[in-house]
């Protein structure tokens, strides 16, 4: 496998772990970013925070509708926090 084809799939798999358990906190995963590198061994590694309110926008399920501005502010993903869930996946 490419070393790109290795970070799309990486990629995709740590989006879709935090968008599942956003979802499961009626929050949904407008957009993130997410940084990786090559560790001293050129093995890919994550190497930034993943999936927090400075890295992504969020916004609350309930109130969301297509086509229409939202609300960004981290807020809704604050609120969860400490609530048994991960805030980001690990």
């Amino acid at each position: 496998m490419t070393q790109a084809a290795r970070l799309r799939e990486l990629t995709l798999a740590v989006y879709a772990r935090g968008a599942e358990i956003a979802a499961r906190n009626g929050i949904l995963v407008a957009d993130t970013k997410l940084e990786f590198g090559l560790d001293p061994a050129g093995e890919i590694v994550l190497a930034d925070e993943v999936l927090t309110p400075d890295s992504s926008r969020f916004w609350d399920a309930a109130t969301w509708e297509p086509g229409r501005p939202q609300d960004v502010r981290p807020a809704p993903v604050r609120r969860t926090r400490g609530a048994g869930e991960p805030s980001a996946p690990s």
